[in-house]
């Protein structure tokens, strides 16, 4: 691609894609996108062009979720009621905010939705998928709970630790199943 031109986002539908690795220079990879180290912004492979962020009807949003398993069973919470996914399952996470890396993301998401801190370990993929409000980036990272963590219902009407099998057949959000065949076996 040319400097100067626009990135233009993949197809809408959700596209796997494989773990991070350490880019030279860059800094982690998560699929496509790479992390600086020093700025937090995510750059195209090639790293010239942010994405994620930006200005204009363009701009990829980006969006994690944690992942986090215990004894076999994943955590999930129960939306409140209202908005276009209201009172469905998710994994708790959120929109990246501009400027932040994905790690520091997890942990706001996680201490604002349910009050615990979280070890962000390992980027297990990520994909695009189309929400009501345009495209965006959804990135899977497993992430540790400490032990001694209580859970507290902040934004969020329920949560539960369940098997694989549950997980499959709970009413996810279709973002949040679009991940199931990202960590598949990875647990």
């Amino acid at each position: 691609m040319k400097p100067g031109r626009r990135h233009r986002p993949r197809e809408s539908r959700f596209e796997p894609r494989p773990n991070h690795r350490l880019v030279r220079g860059l800094g982690y990879r998560c699929g496509s996108l790479a992390h600086t180290e020093r700025s937090g912004n995510s750059l195209d492979p090639a790293g010239r062009l942010p994405l994620g962020y930006g200005e204009g009807e363009d701009r990829v949003k980006r969006s994690i979720a944690g992942i986090a398993v215990r004894n076999g069973r994943f955590l999930v919470a129960k939306r409140k009621e209202g908005g276009a996914i209201g009172l469905r399952w998710e994994f708790p996470g959120g929109k990246v905010e501009s400027g932040e890396t994905d790690e520091a993301a997890l942990r706001r998401e996680f201490d604002e939705e349910l009050g615990i801190s979280v070890i962000p370990l390992l980027c297990i993929g990520q994909g695009l998928f189309r929400s009501g409000s345009g495209e965006r980036e959804l990135a899977a990272w497993k992430v540790e709970i400490p032990l001694e963590s209580i859970l507290e219902l902040r934004e969020h009407s329920d949560i539960a630790w369940i098997t694989w099998e549950e997980l499959a057949s709970l009413d996810l959000a279709d973002s949040d199943r679009s991940l199931l065949p990202l960590i598949a076996g990875k647990f």
